[in-house]
């Protein structure tokens, strides 16, 4: 594993540096600086040299940065600095203006012709071969002629498709529209900080990179996984008893690509069916709710009459003597509240008599 690890920090030292002449300048005026000036040593030489070791660290490599991450530790390398620094020197070496102005045009001459142009400039992809670092925009978009007829498809036939594709348009699908939801990105790659599903992603991803696909194994991953559109390399093609089985079928053939595509997956429908049935729980929770608040009916007349009919034949005395005082009771209140009305009528008359 380490010895892998220094391979891949070797190799992504090595993209950094490119043709290697900047680099080789850098290095260059380093020494030259080192050797000719003690001041600048504490302040710019052993940082960077501390730096150095700690980028070229494998284990920090593998532990702390990811591809893309580690890749942008270089930029702290301050070769810039130090090219300027050491052009500077040489120029304020010069004796005379002429002399100075002579030096400043060979320096920007050697920089100029050292470095790339990345209009022309080519480089070697991981199989040997070599493509443009940088090609001629031919749509608004800035994207490849093919990733945008795929794009336009799929956009026509959902508005927001979710589609499982070939690394060919991880890229520029996305670019072209967010709209265009993918099964995986660049984590696939490994630019991402943080876990992959390595379990379903890197096998569809190695499935479709592959000369010898298992498509059985990708549609089912497609379907359960509720993406629509499947993108393969048209060389590969799925046959039919395949697509019969899980509902998908070919829709165009574009830009060395097959394209299929599934109405509805199995992922949509299970999502369908438990939506369904949480509205069924909810609607018998709001019928119990509101059986609930139904008014209960009085049936004070029908316990009190229960209870008097329920009364003994052979009840006690006492029990008989308690009604017996509970009605005269109840019976001596309402004579003295008849009384008390009378006299209230008594002096109403009285006083109207003498008004």
């Amino acid at each position: 594993m380490i010895f892998d690890d220094f391979k891949k920090v070797y190799e992504l030292a090595v993209a950094y540096i490119g043709n290697g002449r900047y680099f080789a300048f850098a290095v260059a005026s380093l020494l030259f600086l080192f050797v000719t000036s003690k001041k600048i040593r504490p302040r710019l030489i052993y940082p960077t040299m501390l730096l150095i070791l700690v980028i070229g660290t494998p284990w920090l490599y593998h532990y702390v940065f990811n591809r893309d991450a580690y890749w942008r530790t270089f930029w702290m390398f301050p070769m810039t600095i130090f090219i300027a620094v050491f052009c500077v020197r040489l120029i304020q070496a010069c004796q005379t203006i002429p002399e100075r102005i002579g030096m400043t045009v060979i320096l920007v001459l050697v920089l100029v012709f050292m470095g790339t142009n990345m209009y022309t400039a080519e480089r070697t992809k991981p199989n040997g071969e070599k493509e443009r670092i940088l090609t001629k925009a031919t749509n608004p978009e800035k994207v490849s002629k093919g990733a945008k007829e795929v794009a336009d498809l799929l956009l026509s036939i959902e508005e927001e498709p979710k589609a499982i594709t070939r690394k060919k348009y991880v890229y520029e699908l996305r670019q072209y529209s967010s709209k265009i939801k993918l099964f995986y990105g660049r984590d696939i790659d490994g630019f991402i900080i943080g876990p992959v599903n390595k379990g379903w992603r890197v096998e569809v991803h190695k499935n479709l990179e592959s000369s010898s696909p298992n498509y059985n194994r990708v549609l089912q991953i497609a379907d359960k996984s509720g993406y629509n559109f499947l993108i393969t390399s048209s060389q590969y093609r799925i046959n039919d008893t395949l697509l019969d089985r899980y509902g998908y079928r070919e829709i165009a053939i574009l830009d060395g690509s097959a394209v299929y595509y599934k109405e509805v997956t199995f992922a949509e429908l299970q999502a369908e069916a438990e939506a369904g049935a949480e509205q069924s729980d909810e609607s018998l929770t709001g019928s119990v709710a509101d059986n609930s608040e139904e008014p209960i009916p009085d049936t004070s007349e029908s316990i009190s009459a229960d209870a008097s009919e329920s009364i003994p034949a052979d009840a006690s005395e006492e029990t008989i003597q308690d009604s017996s005082v509970t009605e005269s009771v109840s019976g001596d209140s309402e004579d003295s509240s008849d009384s008390e009305q009378a006299g209230g009528v008594e002096i109403l008359q009285e006083f109207a008599a003498q008004s």
